[in-house]
């Protein structure tokens, strides 16, 4: 079985060999991202570690998670994302239960939640992820496989490090009419 990072990737390289975008590489202990605050340890009681040595974070009622970690929060599910699922889900609702559960508890070793994970708490909060596995596919469609004139120049621009079979399946899936359609109208409702 593919490592992770084997499933999805870690830089992208364009047929030509020019270098399109370098995927994050911090480690999974979370060592410091540029991007993400630090706030000091005297900042207020939300801002220290936990006693386990975790984040901790607030999540509301309705799954969104707040405080100081938020942001720091929300860097890691996107990281996680990124390094844990394939790429060839057509969405996060049709991604393998097993991969959200790997994200999630890559999640709670590095984050302390202010409630009882039970499967409630943890379904409001994964909803806050499906964006993140969005904005991903968009980032790729518009790195990448825009800038393909055909199905399978956009299967054979397969970036460095993804699974080819998943990268396959994802270009093909981002081929279809009515997919090229739906993003064409999604582009235009945004402007």
């Amino acid at each position: 079985m593919a490592s992770s990072s084997q499933r999805r990737g870690a830089s992208w390289s364009s047929p030509s060999g020019s270098q399109h975008r370098t995927m994050p590489q911090s480690s999974p202990s979370g060592s410091h991202q540029p991007n993400v605050s630090q706030p000091s340890k005297s900042a207020g009681d939300n801002t220290l570690q936990s006693s386990n040595g975790k984040l901790p974070i607030i999540a509301n009622a309705d799954g969104r998670v707040t405080g100081v970690y938020s942001a720091k929060w929300s860097s890691r599910v996107g990281y996680w994302i990124r390094a844990i699922v394939p790429i060839s889900y057509a969405s996060w609702d049709k991604v393998d239960g097993s991969f959200k559960d790997e994200v999630w508890l890559k999640l709670m070793e590095e984050f302390q939640l202010n409630v009882n994970p039970t499967m409630g708490a943890r379904k409001n909060i994964e909803k806050w992820l499906t964006p993140k596995f969005r904005y991903w596919k968009y980032a790729l469609r518009g790195k990448i496989l825009k800038n393909c004139e055909s199905e399978q120049e956009a299967i054979s621009s397969c970036p460095t490090g993804f699974d080819p079979i998943h990268w396959e399946a994802f270009a093909i899936h981002e081929n279809r009419q009515e997919v090229k359609d739906m993003c064409a109208k999604n582009a235009e409702n945004r402007t």
